[in-house]
């Protein structure tokens, strides 16, 4: 028997199961003591991975996030690994360097970004920024891109290794694939800590249908 090349897509492994089994309305996450459910997790996933779209990011492209653990931050990563894009997690005392230490690896496509660390980045060069929070004149927006964009997308095949997500530490990379992710609905478990939020914890509650809370 031949054995498949392809991977679940981790993204909709750990959201999309939710509600085709009809458990969509179940609490998801909770930020500033607002509640979504899995209903709302999908939809901002769908709505992230169809902007990434629009801006031209395609499966195998890297997308920079300088964001605070949030609604935003989740719609981006979960939106990348949907259309098999890679999203990067930039810790909070990322500078320039950082994003020329990914630029060796890879040519980012998209930068999404807290309007507060937007200085510290320092110049992107051709990268294309959006902006979480207040925006000015010249600069794309997160919240009004999202706005713009569909609430349903279909999955991305991905190829068994594919990198679902990663971390910068120390200037390095820190990838999980597809596969390693996914596993977390049978009970991997994740040790992945950005900026003090266990992200390896909260990618496994949400695969298992948990509330999460974020602060």
């Amino acid at each position: 028997m031949a054995v498949s090349s392809e991977a679940a897509n981790a993204a909709s492994v750990i959201v999309d199961h939710h509600i085709s089994e009809n458990n969509g309305d179940r609490s998801a996450f909770r930020f500033r003591e607002k509640r979504y459910s899995y209903h709302d997790l999908a939809a901002l996933m769908n709505r992230a991975g169809n902007m990434m779209h629009r801006l031209g990011v395609d499966a195998g492209d890297t997308v920079l996030i300088a964001a605070a653990p949030s609604p935003s931050l989740l719609a981006s990563v979960f939106g990348a690994m949907k259309i098999g894009a890679v999203p990067v997690l930039l810790p909070t005392d990322a500078g320039p360097a950082a994003i020329a230490s990914v630029g060796d690896h890879s040519k980012p496509k998209l930068l999404i970004a807290d309007a507060a660390r937007l200085g510290a980045l320092g110049a992107t060069g051709k990268i294309t920024v959006l902006v979480v929070g207040e925006a000015a004149d010249a600069q794309k927006s997160f919240l009004e891109e999202m706005r713009r964009s569909a609430s349903s997308l279909t999955r991305t095949a991905v190829a068994n290794g594919t990198p679902a997500l990663a971390l910068l530490r120390n200037g390095e990379l820190l990838s999980v694939p597809h596969q390693q992710l996914a596993g977390t609905r049978s009970g991997t478990q994740l040790v992945l800590q950005f900026d003090g939020w266990n992200l390896g914890a909260a990618l496994g509650r949400f695969a298992r249908g948990e509330e999460e809370v974020i602060n």
